[in-house]
């Protein structure tokens, strides 16, 4: 039989190993990381840099919050007010084709247009054809896939998000390249909507157990994976085609519904085509309105004006974006075309 040890001389010893294992561990840079200060407000960068990942984008030195108040003026109105500056475009503003809000739980659904849209509906938020800008400092690429290289996108552009910003300004919207002031405030704005750790669900219980991974040094690589397991690297663009016959439309397994339709309608053509939109073109709730538009679906335009857009980047014009298929799948586009039907006499469906 073992003899019984005093737990007075057992404790005292034991403690000093758990604290020994509770010191703050050096990064890969060297500075210091003290996981146990981890909380769901923690800035996602912040975490990953204590672990050691290697970060393309980083935040820059003169982030200030009256400089992020600027930005989303460029954002939302197109200048910075109580400047001389004119305005980035005389088309477009960023929040035309951008959000701002989150629109998944997870890296897993946000490629997918139904778990898109019914975030959207469930918060009450524009459905857009471009990606939102929440999390996108966080991103590693930029204007990635089939509809990115349609713009010209390649290079740095691809990998740089300065020379994305500078890019989407001059070509997508049709304006100019921001100045210093402009570029600063703008991305002092974008990194106030970088992902924090409570915004990719780690929370409470799986928070304390990432806080606990974390203490060991051998455990950083793998936490970093789960971390970007639930957001986006780079965000995907996959180019739709317009069916083959437009009086028959796509051919889609789920039957289009009004519902889907009209949200779709209320959310992404009303964002742009009513009143104080960006397009010139406006959609009353008017019978000419429904008209032209199931017109569009008849003759096939309107399949191209979704899919394929209106882009060229020969003109100087303003310009409808294309849907990608991540944005908008072939059954919700039909969804779109039940719910403009239904608003049409039954004498022009034929």
């Amino acid at each position: 039989m073992f003899p019984r040890l005093s737990v007075r001389i057992l404790l005292p010893g034991f403690a000093v190993f758990l604290a020994a294992c509770e010191e703050p561990r050096l990064s890969s840079n060297g500075e210091a990381f003290d996981p146990t200060g981890v909380s769901d407000a923690t800035a996602l960068h912040a975490l990953l840099s204590g672990l050691g990942a290697d970060l393309s984008t980083l935040p820059p030195d003169f982030t200030a919050e009256e400089k992020a108040d600027d930005g989303r003026s460029l954002v939302f109105q197109g200048r910075i007010p109580d400047t001389e500056g004119k305005k980035l475009s005389a088309y477009f503003y960023c929040a035309d084709c951008h959000g701002t809000a989150r629109e998944q739980s997870t890296a897993d659904t946000y490629e997918d247009p139904v778990a898109k849209l019914a975030y959207t509906i469930e918060n009450d938020l524009p459905h857009l054809p471009a990606p939102s800008f929440a999390g996108v400092v966080n991103r590693e690429g930029f204007f990635q896939g089939e509809i990115g290289k349609r713009f010209g996108a390649s290079g740095d552009i691809a990998k740089d998000l300065e020379g994305a910003i500078q890019f989407c300004s001059t070509t997508l919207a049709r304006g100019r390249e921001l100045d210093e002031p402009e570029m600063e405030a703008l991305l002092s704005y974008l990194w106030s909507l970088e992902w924090r750790v409570g915004d990719l669900g780690f929370r409470g219980a799986d928070l304390a157990e990432l806080k606990r991974r974390a203490l060991n040094p051998d455990e950083h690589s793998w936490i970093i994976n789960d971390l970007q397991e639930n957001y986006l690297l780079s965000t995907n663009s996959t180019a739709g085609r317009p069916p083959d016959d437009p009086r028959e439309g796509f051919k889609v397994q789920q039957v289009p519904d009004l519902e889907t339709g009209e949200a779709i309608w209320s959310r992404s053509c009303l964002h742009c085509h009513g009143a104080g939109g960006a397009s010139e073109h406006y959609f009353g709730e008017r019978a000419s309105t429904w008209e032209l538009i199931g017109k569009g679906f008849r003759e096939g335009w309107l399949y191209e004006h979704l899919r394929i857009g209106t882009f060229s980047k020969d003109e100087t014009t303003a310009h409808m974006p294309p849907f990608s298929k991540e944005r908008l799948n072939d059954a919700q586009i039909e969804s779109l075309r039940t719910f403009i039907e239904s608003k049409l006499p039954a004498s022009t469906k034929d």
